[in-house]
């Protein structure tokens, strides 16, 4: 089996963003033992399989902040900065509003 064919078949077969460094070498320490891979070359898998992951790992972040990012402006939730100028807004009110008396109702 070549190295390459092997390696597309643990990425592909493990789920890489469920893949932890110490599975992978373990994985890998038993294709070495068996004589299916090198040291050398077990180590490079290691490597390229946790990159992998790390890949992944930051695809999957960019892909949620970006649904997440797109269901609260269709929802029409306020942003930090719209909330920030109400705040403002009602901090200058509450400065005029201290200036004058309260009128009193007879």
């Amino acid at each position: 089996m070549t190295k390459g064919l092997l390696e597309k078949i643990i990425l592909s077969g493990l789920g890489l963003a469920s893949l932890s460094q110490d599975k992978a070498q373990k994985m890998i320490d038993e294709l070495v033992k068996e004589g299916e891979v090198s040291q050398k070359d077990g180590a490079i898998m290691v490597k390229k399989i946790m990159d992998g992951v790390e890949k992944n790992k930051k695809e999957i972040e960019k892909m949620t902040e970006k649904a997440v990012r797109e269901v609260v402006t269709k929802i029409n939730v306020p942003s930090k900065k719209d909330i920030s100028a109400l705040e403002k807004k009602i901090d200058d009110l509450n400065k005029k509003l201290d200036g004058k008396k309260p009128e009193v109702k007879k």
